[in-house]
């Protein structure tokens, strides 16, 4: 168990204590050095703490859930000691201070810093969820704003995906600001619910203020389901990205990816704010947390002059010059007993009641795909008129295209249903999926055969019927004998139509439009990208466009011949 009070030069597991860096209801964590003289930050447990067996299985689990992820953004386990006497966890230390206090001191973040740090903390979270692992506690207190970017912290209370839940039936365990409405109806803790958090995390950048406000806890909890976070004064295309991935409903947010893209875009393109937002920097007296000696009452609090709080609170301000700050958040701790909101004064972190007792959420939620129709239906436009005029080179190309759309929604679906089986995502996933690529090309050939019998059978006796009427001159349009060049043109202008809309809307073609939406959103950004893709849409139409009203003869190549139906 932890010695109290370890005095700098005392040595624990190896490890000489330099100076401790914060304290918690939990434990100490502890600036350390190793025996090659590197700086390490120590987590021990308090000796109360380590005496229990469920305090002892929480840290057990930060261990395990930190040595399962490899990212910049998540501190790297160093060392770990879960069952003797003196518990503790090593991590490397991470220089910088929390988001939430370098947007107390500075204010609400820009659109490029805004832009940056949803990009980095998303690629975190990623890294995070591909190890099988649940956060569950994100807020702006658990980052640390770090020269390599910013970097998660607290896993104290983080769950390995098919995990056994770990807090007791009826509870809650996170912080009711940035807490998933769904949670609080009985889900139990996913992807998606650590997806909210981020957001909330983004929009107190943005804002400096908690998304939906810290308390009375009831109300904090009605405005998340509400769907209505404290976003003003924030630029319409920043309050858009935000308010659609901190909607109610889960199904109905907008994914992650789409979130990192449209801040960007409202950087790299202006989102001017309607007026200044003011500092979320308080200008009365902090306050800092006494302990239960020298008569205090325990979680009493006494006023510090703002930016004079004790040097041994660094936790929250670190001392002057030294800027680190450990890997974990441990003010916030606390046992997993219920404490009725109603008592408990920490809004950071408090327990709440479930409503009900709802049947547990899917624990890997599929990612939704946006649909990009618009931009899809540009990318159609021009090849329709290409087929009016060179039918055969439109085939060709035609069908590579649907392939590959077909492909890669086979592809992607495969993956998704493996990983919604399994429950969640594994570091072999590109493994498993390679090796399954010649069962998916299979899947994708023969997937094609129920369309392209409709398609197919559709065309011959409709666009053949009429092509036979023309070359026959059983029906001639425009002057006679015969049927202008032109004429031909307009019939294969309606076969290519009905070919195209048939093969994409066609019987089994879900995974081919699925895959064009994955082939879209990947290759063509929203913003610059769509408008890029609908000017050369234009005029890659137009100039097409022009050839089909020339009566330009029709070229096949490279089908043999034009088809002769006359006799």
């Amino acid at each position: 168990m932890e010695r109290v009070g370890l005095a700098p030069g005392t040595m624990i597991g190896g490890y000489r204590i330099i100076s401790p860096l914060g304290s918690g209801a939990m434990g100490t964590v502890y600036r350390a050095r190793d025996a090659d003289g590197l700086e390490v930050a120590m987590k021990t447990l308090h000796p109360s703490v380590a005496a229990d067996p469920q305090s002892r299985q929480r840290l057990q689990r930060e261990i395990a859930v930190l040595s399962k992820i490899r990212n910049k953004g998540v501190a790297r386990v160093i060392d770990a000691e879960a069952d003797g006497d003196e518990m503790f966890i090593v991590t490397e230390l991470i220089d910088g201070p929390t988001l939430e206090s370098v947007v107390a001191d500075n204010g609400p973040f820009d659109a490029h810093a805004l832009s940056t740090l949803a990009e980095g903390l998303r690629d975190a979270l990623n890294a995070v969820h591909v190890a099988g692992v649940i956060h569950r506690d994100l807020k702006a207190s658990n980052v640390l704003m770090s020269a390599r970017g910013p970097v998660l912290i607290d896993f104290g209370i983080a769950q390995i995906v098919g995990d056994a839940r770990v807090t007791k039936t009826g509870l809650v365990m996170g912080t009711p600001a940035y807490l998933a409405p769904e949670l609080v109806d009985g889900a139990e803790p996913s992807m998606t619910t650590d997806w909210w958090g981020w957001a909330g995390m983004l929009a107190y950048a943005a804002t400096g203020r908690a998304p939906f406000g810290v308390r009375p806890i009831d109300a904090v909890l009605a405005r998340a389901r509400s769907g209505k976070p404290d976003l003003a004064g924030l630029g319409p295309r920043t309050e858009r990205a935000l308010r659609g991935a901190l909607d109610p409903v889960p199904e109905n947010r907008t994914p992650p990816a789409v979130v990192v893209e449209q801040l960007r875009m409202a950087y790299l393109e202006g989102d001017a704010r309607p007026d200044e937002v003011p500092s979320a920097a308080p200008d009365d007296d902090a306050t800092a947390v006494l302990g239960g000696s020298g008569g205090a009452v325990p979680g009493a609090t006494t006023p510090y002059p703002a930016g004079a709080l004790p040097q041994d609170m660094a936790q929250i301000a670190a001392a002057p010059g030294d800027g680190s700050y450990a890997t974990e958040d441990l003010g916030d701790g606390g046992s997993t007993a219920a404490v009725d909101p109603d008592f408990d004064d920490d809004p950071d972190r408090q327990f709440v009641r479930d409503a009900v007792e709802g049947p547990p959420d899917p624990v890997y939620v599929r990612p939704i795909v946006a649909r990009r129709t618009w931009t899809i239906l540009a990318l159609g436009i021009p090849l329709v008129f290409a087929g009016a005029s060179w039918p055969g080179v439109t085939l060709v190309i035609f069908a590579a295209i649907w392939f590959v759309c077909r492909f890669v929604g086979v592809f992607w679906d495969s993956m998704q249903s493996r990983r919604e089986s399994r429950g969640g995502i594994a570091h072999n996933d590109s493994v498993r999926q390679g090796i399954m690529t010649p069962w998916l090309l299979v899947r994708s050939v023969f997937g094609a055969v129920p369309a392209l019998l409709v398609a197919g059978t559709v065309l011959l006796t409709t666009g053949g019927v009429a092509w036979w009427l023309l070359d026959n001159d059983k029906v001639v349009i425009g002057d006679a004998p015969g049927n202008a060049p032109h004429v031909y043109q307009w019939v294969l202008f309606g076969s290519v139509v009905l070919f195209v809309s048939l093969m994409w809307f066609g019987p089994l073609t879900g995974l081919t439009r699925l895959g064009a939406r994955v082939v879209v959103n990947r290759a063509v950004p929203r913003g610059w990208g769509v408008a890029t893709v609908w000017v050369i849409a234009a005029v890659a139409s137009f100039v097409l466009w022009q050839v089909f009203v020339s009566d330009q003869s029709i070229v096949w190549s490279p089908l043999p011949a034009p088809p002769s139906l006359a006799g």
